[in-house]
């Protein structure tokens, strides 16, 4: 009887294991592809544009000019939804007087494909030389700014470009790191497909850091966000809020 309910056991945790192991793609990315706002809804002014991201598929995204802009905003938002859904930081952005430019990744919204992790780090090289290369930007005035998932894929793109600063907010410090969270039971180390090491990248940032994180974020960690803000060597600081993590303030 106890050789029978162990089996049934060990064999359910396989099986769950396994499933983990190949429904990472739907467990790391949640893209929609309708829209929930536009940004006249905000008052905004903007330039709906497609970037190239190989001769046959581009990726969508939002710019928002300001008038006399000194500082450019580059954003790389979170694993769901879409650039409708980050509405509220362009506006605020565009607000502060900078310019900002947000994205979508392969397959979100109206972007051509479907996500993967080299893939997101294409899409925000890709949207970053547009700004360099069509809107005329130079690199000193670009800050990039990642939320949630968009913080490894932020500080991937600071680390092999030159940018005048990097924003992690609410982020990780690796894919590996939360899946031991998320799964303590499990080898999560082991199942992880991805990587997304924010902490890793931070090694080879030459530009200023601002870290923001909450204390009451219920989803990724604090100590996280500590973590990533005591391993930048370059001028730093911490921003501490309040609020969950899609609500932080």
């Amino acid at each position: 009887m106890l050789i029978a309910v162990a089996s049934i056991v060990i064999a359910a945790y396989l099986g769950i294991g396994i499933m983990i192991y190949f429904l990472q793609p739907r467990i790391i990315y949640y893209p929609i592809a309708e829209f929930a706002a536009q940004p006249a809804d905000a008052g905004l002014e903007f330039e709906d544009v497609y970037i190239p991201i190989t001769s046959a598929a581009k990726i969508n995204a939002w710019y928002f000019p300001s008038t006399s802009a000194q500082k450019t905003i580059l954003f790389c938002h979170g694993n769901g939804g879409n650039i409708s859904y980050y509405l509220e930081k362009a506006a605020m952005y565009n607000h502060m007087g900078l310019n900002c430019l947000i994205f979508d990744y392969q397959g979100y919204g109206k972007s051509a494909g479907k996500p993967s992790e080299q893939g997101t780090y294409d899409d925000a090289a890709a949207a970053y030389k547009w700004l360099v290369n069509v809107k005329k930007i130079d690199p000193s005035a670009i800050i990039v700014h990642g939320w949630s998932l968009g913080g490894p894929i932020a500080a991937n793109l600071a680390a092999s470009q030159k940018v005048a600063g990097l924003i992690l907010e609410s982020t990780i410090t690796s894919a590996p790191d939360m899946a031991c969270k998320i799964y303590p039971i499990f080898p999560a180390r082991l199942l992880c497909r991805y990587k997304y090491d924010t902490a890793k990248y931070l090694a080879n940032i030459t530009c200023p850091v601002l870290v923001i994180h909450s204390p009451e974020d219920e989803i990724i960690p604090f100590s996280m966000g500590q973590k990533l803000f005591n391993l930048v060597k370059q001028p730093k600081q911490f921003l501490q809020i309040t609020g969950s993590h899609n609500d932080g303030a």
